[in-house]
């Protein structure tokens, strides 16, 4: 990975061509970058149950596209600790199809998405926009970049490989507070990821402020 990284910052030296990148890693690799956002539908993500909403045992998703990138050996240990204790049910998705993961995610109360890479891509969004609680690493210049530039708190559950129990079980025990943070997730995914501000980002760097127009 870090030859690979090597070779594209060389290549962005020797063409000056204009960056895009659609993870916010690229813009602390690549500060001339432009950040153009993933793009999901809310509208087909969108449940009407609410996480955490009674008594009964939550159930926790994991559905990693790399599981080593991932952590997910970690992941899958402390969950099923807190399993065993009853605490919660564990649903660890291998080799499915994206209708088998937006049906799991409809149905989970936690999504916990990555431990390892830093940032968060489409399937945190996917999980967001169904108002599910997500749980994940996310660096916190990531989270400076979205207040000071966009204006928005990313509504994601912080943890890493030593903090996940813990902050596992805090979200067991403060269900509410813990349900209100998962209800911004959909409206954050339609202010960031719904297209709009991918097509703003993309005429920005392709130099057509034209043909920007005014955000609907």
């Amino acid at each position: 990975m870090e030859r690979r990284s090597a070779e594209v910052r060389r290549v962005i030296r020797q063409t000056g061509a204009p960056v895009l990148g659609s993870t916010q890693g690229v813009l602390i690799d690549i500060p001339e970058a432009t950040w153009v956002p993933v793009v999901v539908d809310p509208a087909s993500w969108r449940v009407t149950t609410t996480p955490l909403s009674d008594d009964g045992v939550p159930l926790v998703v994991h559905a990693p596209s790399q599981s080593a990138i991932k952590r997910s050996e970690v992941i899958d240990a402390v969950v099923s600790r807190l399993s065993d204790e009853g605490l919660v049910r564990y649903e660890r998705l291998n080799s499915v199809t994206h209708i088998e993961v937006r049906e799991a995610y409809r149905r989970a109360d936690i999504m916990i998405d990555s431990l390892g890479t830093g940032g968060y891509g489409v399937a945190a969004c996917e999980a967001m926009a169904a108002g599910r609680v997500v749980v994940s690493y996310v660096a916190d210049q990531y989270r400076v970049h979205l207040r000071e530039r966009h204006g928005v708190e990313l509504p994601i559950v912080h943890a890493d490989p030593l903090s996940l129990e813990g902050v596992l079980r805090h979200l067991l025990d403060n269900r509410q507070s813990t349900r209100a943070l998962a209800a911004e997730g959909p409206t954050y995914v339609t202010a960031l990821h719904d297209g709009r501000e991918s097509r703003r980002a993309l005429l920005a760097a392709l130099d057509r402020p034209a043909a920007l127009g005014p955000r609907r």
